[in-house]
This record gives C-alpha cells, sequence and structure tokens, in this order.
C-alpha cells in the first residue's frame, strides 16, 4: 500500500486477497460436481478455482481431485451430510499451494477478478473513503513506529508520520476526471477542460495524507476551488452525488 500511485490500486490489491483466501478456503471441498456426457456420464470433481480458470479462458490443466473418500455424518438432528476426508482435502490444499498459486494462470485469474471489482467499485466514492479510512490505521501504525522500520520504508514518511505528498501521474487525473465526468464531487459545478488544465490541487486525497490517508487512485477525487478550500486537510470527507443516467419521472 504504502508505494505511491500504483496502477495495482489497493482495491485491486484487497479483490486479489479476498479471492485468493476464498480459493485457499475451497480446498477443503464441497467441491463441483460435473457429468461429462462424453465419458459415460461418469461424474468428476473439480475445485472451483480450476472452472474459474475456464470460465475466463485461462489455459491450464485442472487438477485431478481424488475419488471421494469419507463418510456421512449428521449434521442436526433430521439432516445428514457427506464430510471428505483429510486425504481428500490435503491434495488439494497441496496442489493449490505448491503448484496453482505461484503459476501465471492463477496471477493472470486474480488480475481480471480484481479489474472487474475495480470498475464496479471505484465509482462509489463513499465506499472508497470508507476503505481508506480503514487502511490509515495501518498507515498510521507504521508512521507511529517509523523508526524500526526499513529505510525504504522511512523514506517514505514526513517526520509526523504521514505518508509524503507525491504528484499525481496524469492517468490517475484521467481516471479520476472521466469517473466525475468533469463536475466537482461535491457541488456538481463544471469544471470541463482538458485534464492537464485542472490545477494539480485540485484532484483531493479523499482520506488526506495529514489524516494517514494513501497516495492511490482510490483515495482521489476532483473539487472544484471553493469546495476544495473549504475541504479540512484533516478531515476525511467526499459526497454521495453520483451522476443520474435519465431523468426521475
Amino acid at each position: 500500500m504504502i508505494p505511491s500511485w500504483q496502477k495495482d490500486t489497493l482495491v485491486h490489491k484487497l479483490a486479489k486477497a479476498v479471492a485468493d483466501e476464498i480459493f485457499l478456503n475451497d480446498t477443503d471441498g464441497p467441491y463441483v460436481t460435473i457429468h461429462n456426457p462424453d465419458e459415460s456420464f461418469q461424474p468428476k470433481r473439480y475445485l472451483p478455482v480450476d472452472l474459474a480458470l475456464q470460465g475466463y479462458g485461462i489455459k491450464h490443466t485442472p487438477f485431478e481431485i481424488p475419488p471421494p473418500d469419507g463418510k456421512v455424518v449428521r449434521a442436526t438432528r433430521n439432516v445428514t451430510k457427506w464430510q471428505e476426508s483429510a486425504k481428500v482435502a490435503n491434495a488439494c490444499y497441496d496442489y493449490f499451494v505448491e503448484d496453482l498459486r505461484d503459476s501465471q494462470a492463477y496471477e493472470d485469474l486474480l488480475s481480471r477478478m480484481a479489474d472487474e471489482v475495480f470498475h464496479v467499485v471505484f465509482r462509489d466514492r463513499v465506499t472508497m473513503r470508507g476503505l481508506n479510512a480503514y487502511f490509515s490505521m495501518s498507515v498510521e501504525e507504521i508512521g507511529d513506529n517509523i523508526e524500526i522500520q526499513e529505510e525504504e520504508i522511512q523514506e517514505r514518511f514526513t517526520k509526523k508520520g504521514a505518508l509524503k505528498r507525491k504528484a499525481i501521474p496524469a492517468w490517475a487525473k484521467r481516471a479520476v476526471y472521466f469517473r466525475e465526468h468533469g463536475r466537482c464531487a461535491f457541488c456538481g459545478t463544471d469544471i470541463s477542460g482538458l485534464v492537464d488544465a485542472i490545477p494539480n490541487e485540485q484532484f483531493d486525497h479523499i482520506v488526506p495524507l495529514a489524516n494517514h490517508g494513501l497516495n492511490d487512485l482510490s483515495n482521489l477525487q476532483l473539487l472544484c476551488r471553493p469546495c476544495n478550500l473549504n475541504k479540512s486537510d484533516s478531515h476525511s470527507n467526499t459526497s454521495d452525488r453520483y451522476r443520474r443516467w435519465y431523468r426521475s419521472p
């Protein structure tokens, strides 16, 4: 999170971490059973991650899950369920951790999924504020203990324990400009024009650096000059004002 203005944003990193944890938990089962008519309708079991790779069109040879091995156990008074043995789960776990996790195919899968998540949630500034406010606690903890951090990390912080301000790259300005449709996120004032013509200071950190915010695309919004001047340097704020795609009746 600490390096400034990465295209692999905070949203991307979080989406990848969540997906990875889900796929890891899936190695315990239950597994997806598919009946293949080309094999005399013999059922075959798959890990969800292998089906996800297939669904995204990423070339990969799926893992052959060992035959069912376990027993029927009572889940509740009137309900029973199949409980897979540790033998099968361990084989699936080893495949995922030792073979798949470090593969390019898996990295491509996580990247594709993260891009989709970013495409959906980046438009929601309130969610971006909540996400960055949550991770600002980690930044604050690092800043409060900066003397024990590696030199590379120390150089990124000010003496007050906040991240140093770094120039916003053109690609980040452009992304935020088009998300806001060239209007102030607070009051809706039209700030149309070339992206390069908008003063840099009008691209505002939703969670300010002084409040342990990140130099991250998910922490950026476009404000007009009056709204930007009225926003406190130590106050996290954004607007739930969004562009309507059609007029109300």
